[in-house]
């Protein structure tokens, strides 16, 4: 749905429709926030059976929190409501699990967005307090009955209160934010006035003690500019045809000459056929799947030291490690988008170092 909705934002007719633009801007917040609601069920069961892995490392927590509002200021300009990041003077550099960090952001912010009526505002900031990066999360919104402030973290505890715009869900945002925080070593709280007077969540998370390398959140997606996929050969494998056809259709039109298989077995044998810069393949195809075509591609002389990313759902710490063993360089999850796709692209051949991603001159 997501690449099929990136293809439709391409077409002629849609850049002079403005209603169709806000339609396909629609289908992908509805795409998006599906997978969030499922990956939030899915960590909820890995939570609860101590099957939830975490990668600790330093995190700049600004970095990292500045790129998730600036994702979410479309879905709050929308909803008619003012999103401010107020940015600390100093890096707030603390020890945790980035992916996960993002997770309970993306969620605070969410529902702020999501209980907070239009023309209303938000504030995110980042600073630090004795000892632990400080994350705040305030709104002019509905607010809190002081009486359900306690229940505010029970699973399905909603309260009484409507969100805007039909923007429902399940209730289970901040149970998983609440546990998240504390098995990374953190703590949360709520504060509210009351009804109508919107609240604040606020989160600690353990400041890094010096002693590793940091390495900052990249962005989800790469700007795209004229040239980045120009005459780039380009081979993606995945059992799903209809997927494989919209994303093929996608990079063609931004330059790419574009191969295609639908198991490992076709996609070994469409390389050693052709010649290609860059291969994305998924990691559950039939017949062979991405693993084993992954080794087989390695024990090739010319598939040794090609650019090899995995496409898939597995998006566990483990999945990551499993695949990068297997000989991929780059893991990227699914629904997979084209920024997702050419930010990696650009990290991998090196385009990202040309001047405005100019493609290379024989």
């Amino acid at each position: 749905i997501s690449v099929n909705a990136d293809l439709l934002a391409r077409l002629p007719q849609a850049a002079k429709s403005k209603p169709m633009r806000h339609a396909l801007e629609a289908v992908r917040r509805a795409v998006h926030g599906q997978a969030r609601i499922i990956d939030d069920l899915l960590d909820m069961s890995r939570i609860r059976t101590g099957k939830l892995e975490l990668n600790i490392e330093a995190v700049d927590l600004a970095t990292l929190v500045g790129n998730v509002t600036d994702a979410a200021r479309v879905d709050a300009s929308t909803a008619g409501l003012d999103l401010v990041f107020q940015q600390p003077d100093e890096p707030v550099i603390v020890r945790t699990d980035a992916a996960r960090v993002e997770q309970i952001v993306w969620n605070l912010v969410s529902n702020a967005v999501k209980f907070t009526p239009a023309r209303g505002r938000i504030e995110v900031g980042v600073s630090t307090e004795r000892g632990f990066g400080h994350l705040t999360v305030k709104d002019t919104g509905q607010g809190i009955d002081r009486h359900f402030v306690p229940r505010i973290f029970e699973l399905f505890g909603q309260g009484p209160y409507h969100a805007s715009g039909n923007k429902s869900g399940l209730g289970i945002g901040l149970t998983l934010v609440k546990q998240i925080v504390e098995h990374i070593g953190g703590h949360i709280q709520v504060e509210s006035p009351g009804l109508g007077k919107g609240s604040t969540f606020s989160v600690w998370l353990p400041l890094f003690e010096y002693g590793a390398t940091l390495t900052p959140p990249a962005a989800a997606n790469a700007d795209r500019k004229a040239g980045q996929w120009q005459d780039l050969r380009v081979l993606v494998a995945d059992d799903a045809a209809e997927a494989v056809a919209t994303l093929a259709q996608l990079l063609e039109l931004d330059g790419a000459i574009v191969g295609v298989a639908h198991d490992g077995a076709e996609a070994l044998a469409e390389f050693e056929r052709g010649s290609f810069d860059i291969v994305f393949a998924d990691l559950g195809m039939p017949n062979m799947d991405g693993y084993e075509f992954a080794m087989r591609l390695r024990a090739l002389s010319a598939g040794n030291h090609v650019p090899l990313v995995a496409m898939t759902g597995f998006t566990r710490p483990s999945d990551v490690q499993r695949a990068l063993k297997a000989g991929f360089d780059a893991h990227i999850g699914k629904p997979v988008t084209i920024g997702a796709m050419t930010s990696t692209m650009l990290s991998l051949t090196g385009r990202d170092r040309r001047p405005d991603g100019d493609a290379p001159v024989d």
